[in-house]
């Protein structure tokens, strides 16, 4: 998998991993196509942060990787309650580093026809193969 192929659908699954919170930490990413396929794995270290923060780090990371698919519908799964129901307006954003990470989030998200986010269990196996990614750095 050495590139992401067109779809007109992604589902995206990001899971974060901070080794110490707050320190260093790494994400991982998985792809699928509109017809469940895994197109495209991608995972990497993060110096420094929170697991929220790592979190947010996956999702623009994931979106930037897709560049700009205008007519493209995009599903961010997580496994993040508080980041879901951030991203979803449920929870308000309180924390300054957090809130631009939304800000980047927000900007990157005009690049498709649609982006949405969902809170997924952790036995996931998307989740699981995204966490083992992370794991691997």
């Amino acid at each position: 998998m050495s590139q992401i192929t067109d779809s007109s659908v992604y589902n995206i699954y990001t899971k974060a991993k901070c080794f110490k919170n707050p320190g260093p930490g790494a994400f991982g990413i998985v792809f699928l196509d509109d017809a469940e396929n895994n197109i495209f794995e991608y995972g990497q270290a993060v110096e420094m942060g929170t697991n929220n923060t790592i979190e947010y780090l996956a999702l623009i990371r994931a979106l930037e990787l897709l560049g700009s698919r205008g007519e493209s519908d995009v599903l961010c799964n997580v496994n993040s309650q508080v980041v879901d129901r951030q991203l979803s307006g449920k929870y308000y954003v309180n924390n300054p580093t957090l809130e631009g990470l939304v800000g980047q989030l927000r900007e990157i998200e005009s690049s498709f026809r649609s982006v949405r986010y969902k809170d997924v269990p952790r036995d996931n196996e998307w989740i699981e193969r995204a966490r083992d990614i992370a794991r691997g750095i």
